[in-house]
């Protein structure tokens, strides 16, 4: 029994540490400090900078793993009842998901996105909600006392 909990608190954080590296790998973040030669001047309209260029990075990767970790989630769910080790691994594997993007949008995504965090945060809990009442329905006889 402790070796099944244990296998899938491991899947779930190699899951979760996939997505981080994999982010690293496919979409890396653009220099926080641009690279400039000290003749370089801009004219003209100002292009997007830096800040703009890693405050757009933070909320694809944020939305891009909100929505993996609740697909994954639900694959989990409905798909993988017959292995429940690797279902629980790949719940947890969701929820870390989950965990890492919103501690990584909060250190890089700047104030002006805080609106738009909050509204996927918002839709991503109601889905966990929604799965959270499927997977365990309330027996109604133990909200019968006696």
């Amino acid at each position: 029994m402790f070796v099944k909990v244990v296998y899938s608190i491991v899947i779930g954080i190699v899951i979760a540490a996939l997505f981080g590296f994999g982010v690293e790998a496919f979409y890396p973040a653009p220099d926080p400090v641009p690279n400039y030669p000290s003749d370089f001047t801009i004219e003209g309209p100002p292009h997007f900078t830096n800040e703009n260029q890693i405050a757009m990075h933070s909320k694809v990767v944020f939305f891009t793993g909100i929505g993996l970790s609740l697909i994954l989630i639900i694959i989990s769910l409905f798909a993988l009842k017959k292995w429940q080790v690797i279902m629980e691994g790949l719940v947890l594997g969701g929820l870390f998901t989950v965990l890492f993007t919103i501690f990584r949008a909060a250190t890089f995504w700047p104030q002006s996105g805080r609106t738009e965090m909050f509204f996927g945060l918002l839709v991503a809990l109601i889905v966990l909600f929604g799965l959270a009442m499927h997977q365990f329905p309330v027996n109604p006889r133990r909200l019968i006392r006696k």
